[in-house]
Parts: structure tokens; sequence; C-alpha cells
């Protein structure tokens, strides 16, 4: 029994060590290709760097104008997850907190959004950003990000909502308190972990986003940091190394916020499972 015990953790070890191995490799050559020389590149694309060039860093920081696409990528990922939580939260409570007419179709309406595909949205996305005269602009981008995330937004915070016991808004609403006062007071600091999960989620999903930018978005001053890093990319030849950096440049943030933020994203999970 225990000689099966043991085997069975030597077999469980070895697979996620092969598993991690698979993960980390990609990163592995990522920055090891970030690091080489062009020549270097070319003798060898995938075995390690012989020195290391972090002028690649610095020239892909200058040629790309990397500065003004961070910035433009910060704006639209702070600006989109306000949005988000601002309405997602707002219309979780009313679903899932007031007991209105319908507020269960509102709910079936609001999740059947998760199962329509993107593609057939694109076209009339297309129509209406340009009728509204927000192609090539932020703005415009940032209310495509708040409008996909709504669906699993409303999924997964009115979920959790409905795990509050509604005696809690009993007691606020008999000691005087408003749904604004009840909302903003009450509701909001005991869903903060589910909020903090669907910032996280969000945050990750909207900074390494290529598709919607570069469908809604054209001009050089407006693209965003994951746009801007494949001009090192041609339709002829690709400059490897660079453009290798500019993906290292682009994954540093969101992979600090992520491993900074986990802790959260993990207790948001455990704790709406065990709830109620």
């Amino acid at each position: 029994m225990l000689a099966e015990k043991t085997l069975y953790k030597n077999l469980i070890f070895w697979l996620m060590l092969g598993v991690s191995a698979f993960v980390a490799y990609p990163l592995l050559l990522m920055i090891g290709t970030s690091l080489k020389s062009e020549n270097e590149l070319y003798m060898d694309s995938v075995g390690l760097f012989n020195s290391f060039h972090f002028e690649n860093y610095v020239r892909v920081w200058e040629e790309a104008r990397l500065a003004r696409m961070f910035s433009n990528s910060i704006i639209v990922t702070v600006a989109s997850l306000a949005g988000i939580v601002l309405l997602v939260t707002s219309a979780s409570f009313a679903i899932a907190r007031l007991r209105f007419r319908g507020s269960r179709l509102t709910y079936l309406l609001f999740f059947s959004g998760i199962f329509i595909p993107f593609q057939l949205s694109m076209v009339p996305l297309m129509i209406v950003i340009r009728a509204l005269g927000l192609y090539n602009n932020l703005f415009g981008l940032i209310l495509v990000y708040v409008n996909l995330a709504i669906p699993f937004g409303i999924f997964l915070v009115a979920g959790y909502m409905k795990t509050v016991p509604m005696e809690l808004d009993e007691s606020a609403r008999m000691d005087g308190c408003s749904d604004w006062t009840l909302y903003r007071k009450i509701i909001v600091p005991l869903i903060k972990p589910v909020t903090v999960t669907l910032i996280i989620l969000q945050c990750i999903q909207i900074w390494n986003d290529f598709f919607l930018p570069n469908l809604l978005i054209s001009t050089t001053a407006n693209k965003t940091v994951t746009v801007g890093i494949m001009s090192f990319r041609g339709t002829f030849s690709t400059t490897w190394n660079l453009l290798m950096a500019g993906v290292t440049i682009t994954l540093l943030p969101v992979m600090g916020f992520y491993l900074f933020t986990q802790k959260y994203i993990i207790g948001g999970m455990t704790a709406g499972a065990v709830k109620g």
C-alpha cells in the first residue's frame, strides 16, 4: 500500500514537472530570442544565447513608440474595467437583490449573451461603430470591451450575490437604508472577492487582446501595445529578436499584475464555492 502511494506521488510529480516544462519552454524561448543578436538568431534560432543584447529592448521601445502605445493600453484597460465593474455590479444588484417582475428573464437574457459567437456580431459592430463616429477612437474600443464583458460579468457577480443572505437587505431597510445605500455600503464590500476576480480576468483579457484593437484602430497614434509590436513583423521578413523583445515588454505588466493578485482570484473562487 505504501509502495503504491509512493509510486502514485512520483508519477504525479513527474507529470507536473513535464507539464511545467512544456508551459515554461515557450516563455524561455521568447526571452532567449529577445536577447539575441540577429546573427545569433539566424545561426541558432532555438538554442541558448551567448550574450545579452539588452539594446534590443531599447530599440523596440524607441522604434515602435511603445511609450505612446503603453499609455493607450493603460487608458483602454483602466477605463474599460471601471465601466465593467460599475455596470456589472449595479445590474447584478438589481437582478439578484431587487425582486421585480421579469428579473429572472432579464438574467437569462444577459446570460444568453455568453453563447453568442463574437464572429456573428463583427459586421453589425463595425456598422454601429462607424455610424457613431467611433472608428479609430479609444472610446469606441472601450465601449466594445465593456459591452462584451457584461454577460459573463453578470453571470459571475449575480451568482455570487445570490449567496449573500437576504436577511441583510431586510435588516438594512428596517434601519432606513435606501437601495443605493444598501448597494454601496453593504453589498459592494461583501462582493469584493468576486469583483476582484472579475477585474483580474478582464484586465488580462483586455490588455492581451490583439483582435479588437487591430479591427477598430488603424491610426498609429491610437494603437495599443499588442498591435504596435507587430510592426516588426513584415510581409517577407520578420525581425524575431525585436518582436520577441516587444512581446516580453508587453507581458511584463500583466504577469506582474497576475502574480500580485493571484491570491485574490483564488480567494474569490473559493469564497463563492463555500458561501450559502
